[in-house]
Order: C-alpha cells, then sequence, then structure tokens
C-alpha cells in the first residue's frame, strides 16, 4: 500500500460527516495517474479531505474566487487532525473575508487515485458544502456573483 491516505482514513471522515449531516448522496471514482503525480499525491499522507463551499446570499448569488484565470467556489483541502467545517470556515474567511455557515454537505465523492504498475491506491474524499453567509465583508479576491460554475467537479 502507497503512504497516502487509506480508504479507513476516508471513510472515518465519511463517518464523521454522516453523524452531523443527513441526505447526501456518495460517488466513488478511481484516478489513473502518472509515476510523478502519484508521488505527489502519497507525499502527502494527512489530507484526506478536499472540500469546496458553494455560498449563496439571500439575493441568489455565490461567493466565488478568481483563480487560474476564472470564478471558483472557495476550497480548502483538510487534514486528518483537523476538525472539518470549522478548518473549512477559517479557511474560507481568510480567502474571502466572509466566514460562511455550513448548512449540508450536497456531494460527497470518495476518489481513489492509482498508478500502474504501482499496488495499491491513494484515496480522497472530496466534499461539497452548501452555505449561507455568517458574517464579515467579501474582499478580494472573491466577490458576489450570479453566474456560478458547473459542479461538483473531481479534481
Amino acid at each position: 500500500m502507497p503512504p497516502g491516505a487509506s480508504r479507513e482514513r476516508v471513510t472515518a471522515r465519511l463517518t464523521q460527516l454522516r453523524d452531523v449531516y443527513d441526505g447526501f448522496d456518495i460517488q466513488q471514482t478511481t484516478l489513473s495517474v502518472g509515476p510523478e503525480e502519484f508521488e505527489r499525491v502519497c507525499g502527502d499522507d494527512t489530507s484526506t479531505t478536499l472540500a469546496e463551499v458553494v455560498v449563496t446570499d439571500g439575493a441568489g448569488r455565490h461567493l466565488l474566487v478568481r483563480r487560474d484565470g476564472g470564478w471558483h467556489h472557495p476550497e480548502t483541502a483538510v487534514s486528518d487532525g483537523e476538525p472539518l467545517v470549522p478548518t473549512v470556515r477559517e479557511a474560507v474567511a481568510r480567502r474571502t473575508g466572509l466566514t460562511p455557515r455550513i448548512e449540508t454537505v450536497t456531494a460527497a465523492t470518495i476518489v481513489a487515485i492509482e498508478c500502474e504498475p504501482r499496488d495499491g491506491a491513494a484515496y480522497q474524499l472530496q466534499v461539497q458544502f452548501a452555505a449561507s453567509p455568517d458574517e464579515g465583508e467579501v474582499r478580494e479576491p472573491a466577490a458576489w456573483r450570479s453566474d456560478s460554475p458547473a459542479m461538483p467537479v473531481v479534481k
């Protein structure tokens, strides 16, 4: 087994989410990557969760962050030892100026990352949260926008 996050650790994080949030589907997918990308993924054996936050205000606008030439929902990686929701709230607040109120899980995907000819896989849980504004003021590189990128996207 490669040193990347194990399926058991991803499943444990998923169980934590299920204890708090009801009614979300879980998808599973497998990505095949080249040796260099696989080594990079396996090098970080503590980051089991990638969280995307879809923050919508009362006017139906989305909080988006300008990145890589486009607009994206705020996202962050969360390590095993960190509490998921507080870490996500803090990361979004640092990036955008706005602290979100996490309301529900809208999507969850277990991603197995494999590389031929190596045995085993590294795993990641990708979660999409729905949220509303809680406190703070939006600042660059974030903005309220009426358009929204396609979602969810497995990265």
